[in-house]
């Protein structure tokens, strides 16, 4: 058994018999309900639902949903969060947090539909929704705010391109929004109706104002990488997953692999992009996750249809240097993945059935111990709350 599986069960350990400060408090709050790790999942019988379970995958709570789930939204005071449903969906449920308790169910307004992802504001007051106005072809933030203790829709905002669908808080208060540039509609579900006029880009808006403040694009040749993730490190850098609606390779450089990674660093003009370690035959173009780590040194990238992890040290080794990657691994229908406990660990879910835990410092792998984490099959994003 590897060393750092051995560790974290010590921790456990601690947390039972001893007065805990740091890495093992962390263990011991979940069984207060703390510390817990969310994701929509399907069970053996097909039936949708969101879920949390602590840091050893035990079950704390199940909450039935009317059908399949994707990205999730937590409260600044970490009391409720917002569970989207799959792109083009139609309901959004708000969670108590950490009992679990169904609190509202938001159904999108006429000629809008949820496009799987949500953030709240800084001061928890507002919720903002990426959504798909499909009969005038473009993108939309839906703004709800709370009236008492029910969240109600008071205005929509351009989202500054097509097809918007992971909107993150930025650490200076503004909104980024992934413009993935894809129309669609849906009479024709989830079909992409205008690769040959792509236009993806990275938008922040202004919350106060609903403005689009700053907008960064891909370069021209580059029309059908959709930008579709986000994540945001502790220190201000933002990772933007892609993913290429074009095939494996550019019709303009059959010789070339398309980068699946954009980064932008604190004052940068424009996205640098990386190249994954792996051509497109081991992560088909790909990625439907991105996640720092706590310290915002490791960002891990998933690819489900390669069943394919990746994991990237973002500390330049030289000054044109963007990073390095560490070594990937296989892992069955690999998409979900947030934070561990632990600095350089992450947890990462399979939509085949199981969570495992695993760090790209040492290659530790450990599978969650309960079977409750071990027999889902968990959807395409997860959040710790």
């Amino acid at each position: 058994m590897p060393d750092y599986c051995i560790s974290r069960r010590q921790l456990l350990q601690l947390a039972l018999t001893a007065t805990l400060s740091g890495p093992a408090k962390v263990l011991a709050d979940t069984t207060d309900g703390q510390g817990l790790i969310l994701s929509a999942f399907d069970d053996q019988h097909g039936q949708h639902f969101f879920g949390g379970f602590d840091e050893l995958g035990s079950q704390r709570f199940a909450v039935p949903l009317p059908g399949r789930a994707h990205g999730i939204a937590i409260h600044p005071s970490g009391s409720v969060c917002a569970v989207i449903a799959r792109r083009a969906g139609t309901f959004l449920s708000i969670v108590s947090l950490p009992e679990g308790r169904h609190l509202q169910t938001l159904n999108n307004p006429a000629q809008r539909r949820f496009y799987g992802h949500a953030a709240f504001s800084p001061d928890g007051q507002r919720l903002f929704t990426s959504e798909n106005d499909y009969e005038h072809q473009r993108g939309v933030i839906g703004v709800w705010q709370w009236d008492g203790q029910q969240l109600r829709r008071t205005d929509e905002w351009l989202s500054g391109g097509e097809g918007p669908h992971e909107v993150i808080m930025h650490p200076d208060g503004q909104l980024l929004v992934a413009n993935g540039g894809v129309i669609t509609h849906p009479d024709t579900g989830r079909d992409m109706l205008n690769l040959d006029t792509m236009h993806p880009n990275l938008s922040f808006i202004d919350i106060q104002t609903g403005q689009v403040s700053r907008q960064l694009n891909l370069p021209s040749a580059l029309q059908r990488l959709s930008i579709r993730h986000l994540s945001v490190s502790s220190s201000g850098v933002i990772a933007c997953a892609l993913q290429y609606a074009g095939g494996v390779t550019l019709p303009d450089s059959a010789s070339k692999v398309v980068p699946l990674l954009a980064l932008l660093r604190p004052h940068d003009d424009h996205l640098q992009l990386v190249h994954l370690p792996e051509g497109p035959e081991f992560h088909h173009n790909y990625i439907g996750s991105v996640c720092w780590d706590s310290e915002g040194r490791w960002l891990a990238l998933t690819a489900p249809q390669g069943s394919r992890a990746y994991f990237f040290n973002a500390l330049p080794l030289a000054e044109n240097s963007a990073g390095r990657w560490g070594p990937g691994i296989t892992y069955s229908d690999t998409c979900g993945i947030t934070q561990d406990s632990v600095a350089g660990s992450f947890i990462i879910s399979s939509g085949s059935g199981g969570v495992i835990s695993y760090s790209p410092i040492d290659g530790d792998w450990q599978p969650m111990p309960d079977r409750f984490a071990r027999r889902q099959r968990w959807d395409n994003h997860m959040a710790r709350a």
